[in-house]
């Protein structure tokens, strides 16, 4: 995430290509791979970003961008919650194979102190929140503390074949982030998802090299 817009070289907001738009085409491209050597497993990295993202109601999805002011962790957030509702589509589509698709919220509300997060300002929060700046530069996790929830879905025999299930910062179940996904907020994330890569698709056919490769 950015305290400013960004863009990446093929136009696209750069936060929600590498937040959902890239994890979904490469895993997809990984698919075939992922399906040889079953029992495997798809853990997306999720984030409690999304709470920000839906302060002001429901965020939508008719383009990448949202109207508004560009408060750079809401963005993330929205892309975050897009993903999660590719996660948990594809855990679905994937149901009656031994690929098991999970999400993790590592650090729950907390951030971790990586290098981007030591560039952020508060205008990488939403108006509203900008009052909880500081305490949130107070409560900075290392990155390592992400590591176990990750692993745990990574590797943990309990969750084999439990698809769809989302992980919070204890490596255990949680609903925390799925009460944000209604069945209209994820019909909406999956149809805008489908017509950037397919016209990402039909941009790279007409032009080689550019676009996102689905």
């Amino acid at each position: 995430m950015w305290s400013t817009r960004r863009e990446t070289t093929d136009g696209f907001e750069a936060s929600f290509a590498l937040n959902h738009l890239s994890p979904a085409v490469l895993t997809a491209r990984l698919l075939s791979a992922l399906r040889s050597g079953a029992p495997s497993r798809i853990v997306d990295v999720s984030s409690s970003a999304i709470t920000t993202a839906v302060i002001d109601g429901a965020p939508t999805y008719d383009a990448i961008d949202q109207d508004g002011v560009y408060a750079g962790m809401a963005v993330t957030g929205r892309a975050k919650l897009a993903h999660l509702a590719h996660n948990q589509q594809l855990a679905r589509t994937l149901d009656s194979t031994e690929i098991t698709v999970l999400a993790v919220d590592p650090l729950g509300p907390a951030a971790a102190s990586t290098p981007n997060a030591m560039e952020m300002t508060p205008e990488i929060l939403p108006p509203a929140l900008r009052h909880l700046w500081e305490p949130i530069q107070n409560g900075m996790r290392h990155p390592a503390d992400a590591v176990e929830a990750i692993v745990a879905a990574a590797v943990n025999p309990s969750f084999a074949g439990r698809s769809g299930l989302v992980l919070g910062p204890d490596g255990e179940p949680s609903q925390d982030l799925l009460t944000f996904l209604t069945p209209e907020v994820a019909a909406a994330a999956q149809s805008l998802t489908r017509r950037v890569l397919e016209g990402s698709l039909e941009q790279n056919k007409r032009s080689p090299g550019r676009g996102l490769r689905a």
